[in-house]
């Protein structure tokens, strides 16, 4: 429980936090994979991290748990978010302060299917009456036995217990991304091959 300006992990071995942690400059991940456990990483309104040893798409040092940042949504710009994984561009509105958890490590289950071992929950200050396009990025190694090639974007109103195909998704395999326009509304985002799609009815007779 320990607040740092810059943090690098270079250990094979990799690290687990003992607390909450807070980082004002740069999550450096080189070697060795941070586990956060119970516990947050928080980036606050100046914090980022960095996972990229090789490289962005598949990288084999980085965070396994909740890794936090707040910033403002700002209208019309490209929002970061301290390298979370995930951009939001707003059209309508300016939302002075937007919360965005990341959770890595496991995957949202629903109807029986685990989606990919990384989600979302984003909270902005107005949640209401937007116009978004989210970027989803996801590491190779958090797959989690889902089809690359099949993914989706869902998203859930109720704490992720139900989960809702976003279908106007489209995905971008080659560069690990999903993307999504027309957002409305936030809250928490995965991704799977399949989490709440009906099973296929056949017809056997009709009066």
């Amino acid at each position: 429980a320990i607040s740092f300006n810059n943090l690098t992990i270079n250990n094979p071995a990799g690290a687990t936090l003992g607390g909450n942690t807070s980082v004002a400059g740069t999550v450096t991940l080189t070697s060795g994979i941070l586990n956060t456990g119970a516990y947050t990483i928080d980036l606050g309104s100046t914090g980022r991290i960095v996972e990229a040893t090789p490289n962005a798409i598949a990288p084999t040092s980085y965070v396994t748990g909740a890794v936090k940042a707040t910033r403002p949504l700002m209208q019309n710009v490209t929002n970061t978010f301290g390298g979370l994984g995930v951009e939001l561009t707003e059209v309508n509105l300016n939302n002075n302060s937007t919360v965005v958890v990341r959770t890595t490590g496991t995957g949202c289950t629903a109807n029986g299917k685990t989606g990919i071992k990384r989600y979302f929950t984003i909270t902005p200050t107005t949640d209401a009456g937007l116009n978004g396009t989210m970027v989803f990025h996801y590491f190779d190694a958090e797959l989690n036995g889902n089809t690359e090639a099949n993914l989706m974007m869902y998203k859930s109103t109720d704490s992720r217990v139900t989960w809702v195909n976003q279908t106007a998704a489209t995905l971008d395999a080659p560069n690990n991304k999903l993307t999504l326009t027309g957002i409305t509304s936030f809250s928490d985002w995965t991704a799977s091959d399949y989490l709440n799609d009906p099973l296929p009815i056949a017809l056997t007779s009709f009066t």
